[in-house]
């Protein structure tokens, strides 16, 4: 009894250890598809050196953390991933910050998402919308990110901390308030602007516009702020009087405002917050005194380089003359509002240039499919107009246990061949006269299988090319000289928005065959998604 009741023991004790284990293992055990994304990431930030031992058969939940690396995995997902590098220049080569995104996307799970100076470069894509919807924390400092910050990214509704800080992007800020769980949101070093603060999340905590090109006054809106506690304007365009609701943000503790063009007085009240512990006004074109509530011992006030009138203050030395800051401050609001005209000036320009390339782009299509459309119509108008080809068209050399020949006449010297049919287009083969037999055994004798349209059959090269051959059955009489100037013409129509002509063969086939007779057969690029006419009827 004793020894059975020590087994039963024994038994529960493991059970409990395994209940307790079994989290733990869930926790670590990463799906074997998001490993596969992880090592994506890797490539497509180019092998940076912290990443750089990472294989196939790296188990990326127990890799040691660092302060400039971190992974998180619960229940198979990875939950958090940090990376920062020390790259102080663009990733070289195609990088694409929009594949980048793609891959990160494919991380739903992901709730820490730091990536920071690992020289990511070009804008930041649109699909930044697709990331984990459970994302609270995005973090993307110092690194070469430019262009408009995209207005999907404040779909992110988890979001708590959004760090975009040392990049290059410019122009305005979209509208923040749909993120209404943010509370720090860092943009400072960049080149935003010269537009006015843009519209802020409530509950924010931390905000830092810092180092950028914000001009106009400090919008009234900063009032709705009740959480915020740390505020950093510095280094801006900032113009007109400080806002008296600014000192008495009852949370506010941390308040710069250096380096701006703002003028006039500093608000005389006695509502200054009482937790505001640092204080800097430093480097504007203020005038008057100190407001009285900025004299606790408690307090950092910075308030040197201005125009303040300060009595038995080692500061004083560091003051100007009045007549200077209102000089100055009348010829900062005119230097502001020529910035911003500049700025519309420039976009509306930027507008203009981007519908003139589309409009050229358009054109062009435009011109590359009437040119097709005429040859076309030019090479059915003479099939339609002249008699079959006779027989010393082609060669009459043909096999006695054989239903076909090849025409030798019709089919060019490739030293012959036109330049712009023998040169490589780039993503193309280059124009190439092909023989009968390669045809049949890309398209399995013209097998009915591979039959996609009247006289169109798919097929497939030895190179592993996915071709269309239409079969042109000529029933009139023409030269070899036309057909190959036509040809000619057709090898020259390349373009990314046509279906371009990879070469042709010219043959004949005996009677009792369907294709009896001289026939023209035109290798064609294959385009799985179907015709404009498929898309125009809506049969895709």
């Amino acid at each position: 009894m004793q020894s059975s009741s020590k087994r039963q023991a024994f038994f529960l004790t493991f059970l409990l250890l395994l209940l307790l284990l079994l989290p733990s293992l869930s926790e670590s055990q990463l799906l074997s598809s998001e490993s596969r994304t992880l090592l994506e990431i890797q490539k497509q930030l180019q092998y940076p050196p912290i990443l750089r031992s990472w294989s196939n058969w790296t188990n990326f939940c127990y890799l040691p953390s660092s302060p400039s690396f971190k992974i998180l995995c619960f229940n198979g997902h990875v939950t958090e991933l940090t990376v920062t590098g020390n790259r102080t220049v663009k990733l070289p080569g195609r990088f694409s910050s929009d594949s980048l995104f793609t891959v990160l996307t494919k991380l739903s799970n992901l709730k820490t998402l730091s990536l920071v100076s690992l020289g990511i470069s070009g804008p930041l894509p649109t699909k930044i919308i697709r990331l984990s919807s459970s994302l609270q924390s995005l973090n993307l400092s110092s690194n070469f990110i430019s262009g408009k910050i995209p207005k999907e990214i404040s779909s992110l509704k988890n979001l708590r901390s959004l760090v975009l800080a040392n990049n290059m992007f410019n122009g305005s800020v979209p509208d923040l308030r749909g993120l209404s769980n943010l509370q720090e949101l860092n943009l400072g070093g960049n080149k935003l602007g010269p537009e006015v603060v843009p519209s802020l999340a409530s509950n924010l905590i931390t905000v830092s516009l810092k180092n950028n090109s914000f001009g106009s006054k400090i919008p009234e809106q900063i009032k709705k702020l009740s959480k915020l506690q740390n505020l950093d304007l510095s280094s801006n365009k900032f113009t007109g009087s400080i806002p008296k609701v600014l000192f008495s943000l009852h949370s506010l503790q941390n308040l710069s405002l250096a380096q701006n063009l703002l003028s006039g007085s500093l608000p005389n009240s006695s509502l200054c917050s009482s937790k505001l512990r640092i204080l800097d006004v430093s480097r504007n074109l203020l005038t008057g005194k100190l407001p009285s509530c900025f004299s606790s011992k408690k307090q950092t006030v910075l308030f040197t380089f201005n125009c303040l009138s300060i009595n038995g203050s080692p500061s004083a030395k560091y003051q100007r003359p009045v007549t200077f800051c209102e000089n100055e401050a009348k010829q900062a609001v005119a230097a502001v509002k020529s910035d911003t005209k500049d700025q519309e000036r420039k976009e509306e320009d930027t507008g203009i240039e981007l519908g003139l390339v589309i409009g050229i782009i358009i054109g062009v299509v435009l011109v590359s499919a009437v040119l097709a459309g005429l040859v076309l119509f030019r090479m059915r108008k003479s099939k339609s107009k002249e008699e079959p080809f006779e027989a010393n068209n082609v060669d009459k050399e043909v096999r006695s246990n054989t239903t076909r020949s090849t025409t030798s006449k019709t089919v060019p010297d490739p030293r012959r061949v036109p330049q712009t049919m023998r040169s490589a287009v780039i993503g193309l083969s280059p124009y190439r006269v092909f023989s009968l037999e390669e045809l049949e055994e890309a398209t399995n004798n013209f097998d009915a299988a591979n039959l996609c349209g009247e006289q169109l059959y798919k097929g497939c090269l030895r190179e592993g090319i996915a071709v269309t051959v239409r079969c042109i059955k000529l029933k009139q009489k023409n030269s070899t000289q036309n057909l190959a100037q036509q040809m000619e013409v057709l090898s020259k129509l390349r373009h990314m928005h046509l279906v371009s002509v990879l070469g042709h063969c010219i043959g004949t086939y005996q009677d009792h065959h369907p294709y009896a007779g001289s026939t023209i057969f035109i290798v064609q690029e294959y385009i799985s998604n179907g015709s404009l006419r498929d898309y125009l009827t809506g049969n895709i």
